[in-house]
């Protein structure tokens, strides 16, 4: 009890020694405070909301223009929708009029390219059933709508809509799309990656951007992340690693020594970073394919990626888990000269493979020869 008085004490006789400013600031209205809070606000979710769509709609460009080279196919709605449960009901006031967030799910993103703005489908539209099925509302409304779409196929999709009021139908063919859709984030980080199943990009990202073309460039980089199973392959070599270094603690516990499986914990991690600047080139060298069929300008590939890597300068020599930016520039210029030529000699717009490598769906591909231990004794024979 004394120390917590000595301590108030000691606390307060700071306080009051320490200098204080000495300028007479003008008297502030609590009025104007909260107006300029909201008006902050206000602003805030709209930049969000236009990255937002901007990035929705590059995505679903890359995605449909890459369907027929993409492993993991889906079908696509062609619009995003959202409420005031999902965005929260605070702040649901500050987003922009025009999404008509409410508690009935609304539009609030329509990718130009899509067969449903074709159709005539709008931000702000109140979407009230997909094919005769009504949608929720309210706080299940989000979950409700996410697994209505999961059972949709390539097939005409029938959509009721209220506008004004005035209730809509819309019918259309869905999208054809790689399967790895957009998770976008308020971040304001310069990041973006993949995790195998979803696109990951951050408000901060795409703000950063100059254009759609560099923002493509990115959104590219994480498909091929996907696409080409990178992430799988990183947690395959993680297991790997582990698997050795698990041998080698038991191997040190079986010969009377301790081991606390700091080789399995090692092992495992030094696995997990095995090809990780081969894995960085590879997404490069097919984002830029994946970006120029989709129509997009890769120009200015190396330049973007050079800005990009002037924020960490120590990554412009050398870097343990992505390319050195100097190799990464000279990569992408060679990449755009390789893209152009194809397009001038009229050859297929798809990344070179290794001799090697076969897709899982290629007819050419010659099955493995079954493993039988009689072979070994008749060899020896």
């Amino acid at each position: 009890m004394i120390k917590k008085i000595l301590s108030f004490f000691l606390i307060s006789l700071l306080l009051v020694s320490c200098v204080a400013p000495t300028a007479r600031l003008p008297d502030i209205n609590s009025a104007q405070v909260k107006e300029q809070e909201e008006r902050q606000k206000k602003l805030s979710y709209s930049n969000f909301t236009r990255e937002f769509q901007r990035t929705d709609n590059i995505t679903f460009n890359i995605n449909s223009s890459n369907q027929d080279i993409c492993e993991k196919t889906d079908f696509d709605l062609g619009f995003k929708v959202s409420n005031s449960f999902a965005v929260g009901e605070k702040e649901a006031p500050f987003y922009p009029t025009e999404l008509n967030l409410g508690s009935q799910l609304s539009v609030v993103s329509v990718s130009k390219n899509s067969n449903a703005f074709k159709t005539g489908i709008l931000i702000g539209d109140k979407v009230n059933s997909i094919n005769n099925e009504l949608l929720e509302t309210g706080k299940n409304g989000l979950n409700d709508y996410q697994k209505k779409i999961t059972k949709l196929k390539d097939q005409l999709v029938k959509i009721e809509i209220y506008r004004n009021g005035v209730k809509k139908i819309f019918e259309y063919t869905l999208n054809k799309v790689c399967g790895f859709p957009l998770v976008f984030t308020r971040d304001q980080i310069i990041n973006a990656f993949a995790d195998g199943k979803n696109t990951y990009i951050t408000q901060g990202i795409a703000e950063y951007s100059r254009d759609d073309n560099e923002l493509a460039l990115v959104i590219g980089h994480e498909l091929a992340h996907n696409n080409r199973k990178h992430i799988e392959a990183k947690t395959t070599n993680a297991i790997l690693g582990s698997i050795v270094g698990l041998t080698l603690d038991l191997l040190i516990i079986a010969s009377g020594g301790y081991s606390n499986g700091e080789y399995t914990d090692m092992l495992s991690k030094i696995g997990a970073q095995a090809y990780s600047v081969e894995f960085e080139q590879e997404a490069d060298y097919a984002g830029l394919y994946y970006a120029k069929r989709a129509g997009y300008d890769i120009s200015e590939a190396n330049e973007f990626w050079t800005r990009m890597g002037a924020k960490n300068p120590s990554s412009i020599a050398h870097n343990s888990t992505h390319p050195a930016t100097a190799a990464r520039f000279v990569a992408l210029q060679s990449t755009v000269t390789e893209i152009n030529s194809k397009i001038k000699n009229g050859e297929p717009l798809i990344p070179n493979e290794k001799k090697e490598y076969k897709k899982k769906d290629d007819t050419t591909t010659s099955q493995k020869k079954k493993f039988d231990l009689k072979d070994i004794f008749k060899k020896k024979q």
